[in-house]
């Protein structure tokens, strides 16, 4: 299989992703020489290409028709079995991003339909099929952003996804096949398989974020910094710092330690409860960090008989999970808008 990345993630760097802090919380990044699951691959196969100073251009509105550098990416593409564009989301899917070099650092690049734009000057018009692959940390995540997307999912959800404005945006002109994810994503160079943070791991994330912001937790680390020490207090600071060293070390839970049991003294309730906050919080990275699956969060977009077509990969879902006569991994058929 002929591969071909089109790097929108950076202008010219062998890694897609300088990681961001979340990236590194979650340990999920991008690498470039891979397709989007499947067998693995020959890397003679692979063509990598940046055209970042071609879009720079096409936003302009200073990109002719027979640019050599265009004519070029063109043949590339014509020369893929499946082509993979790769840029970096947000969980506000408006608006793709690039990594700059500093002190630039990441930039908003451009919306779904004008990305689809400059990729339809890139495929020729043939008969042909193309098989497009969107690498983009929730690609086909919409508004809210906070649904189970392993659930039957709204028509107006669906559409408010980057993955689907940039579809429609090209699938009347194209014969496309489209593949985007839901989560932040990883793919493997070595094996082309994809890593997928799933469901329960952003549902984690957010009762991470909850806790962290909950009046009663900001409360509790305002009276643990003002808190006037004693030996007693700073042995039990001592005591809980190395539990949740040990917890973070070898993910395990240990509620025994963080729990408050005899007799403690103003000073001790006010260590205690602090430890048990940042404890809660630990437990809800660590599920964050773990919850990553090669099968999760795989949306397919296909267009026929003037109708668009949106389907669940994975994970595949049963009627009788849901309850419902339609077959809940077919999200959607209908009109462009």
């Amino acid at each position: 299989m002929h591969i071909l990345l089109i790097n929108l993630a950076a202008p010219q760097e062998n890694n897609l992703v300088r990681n961001t802090a979340e990236a590194k919380k979650t340990k999920l990044r991008i690498v470039p020489t891979a397709a989007a699951g499947g067998d693995d691959l020959d890397q003679e196969n692979v063509r990598t290409e940046h055209p970042y100073e071609l879009v720079k251009e096409h936003l302009g509105g200073r990109l002719p028709a027979n640019d050599e550098r265009l004519k070029n990416l063109q043949s590339r593409c014509a020369w893929a079995d499946k082509i993979l564009i790769a840029t970096h989301g947000s969980r506000k899917p408006e608006t793709c991003f690039i990594d700059l070099p500093d002190p630039a650092g990441r930039q908003e690049l451009m919306d779904a339909t004008t990305l689809g734009e400059f990729i339809l000057k890139c495929l020729t018009e043939d008969a042909r099929p193309y098989q497009l692959v969107l690498v983009m940390c929730w690609g086909a995540r919409g508004i809210p952003t906070d649904l189970d997307y392993n659930q039957v999912l709204g028509e107006a959800n669906l559409k408010s996804s980057f993955a689907f404005k940039f579809f429609t945006s090209i699938c009347t002109k194209r014969q496309i096949r489209l593949s985007a994810w839901t989560g932040m994503l990883n793919f493997d160079a070595a094996t082309g398989h994809s890593v997928i943070e799933d469901e329960s791991s952003l549902e984690a994330r957010r009762n991470q974020t909850r806790l962290v912001r909950d009046q009663e937790r900001l409360r509790s680390v305002t009276a643990y910094k003002q808190l006037k020490r004693t030996a007693s207090s700073d042995l039990l600071d001592s005591k809980l710092k190395l539990a949740l060293r040990e917890v973070k070390k070898t993910k395990r839970q240990n509620d025994n330690v963080f729990r408050f049991s005899g007799h403690l003294s103003p000073e001790e309730r006010v260590v205690m409860e602090e430890y048990q906050w940042l404890y809660k919080i630990e437990l809800e990275r660590m599920k964050v960090t773990d919850c990553v699956t090669p099968k999760a969060g795989k949306f397919i977009y296909t267009y026929e008989d003037g109708k668009v077509r949106v389907r669940r990969r994975y994970p595949r879902q049963s009627e009788a999970q849901l309850g419902d006569t339609v077959h809940p991994d077919f999200l959607y058929e209908g009109p462009l808008v």
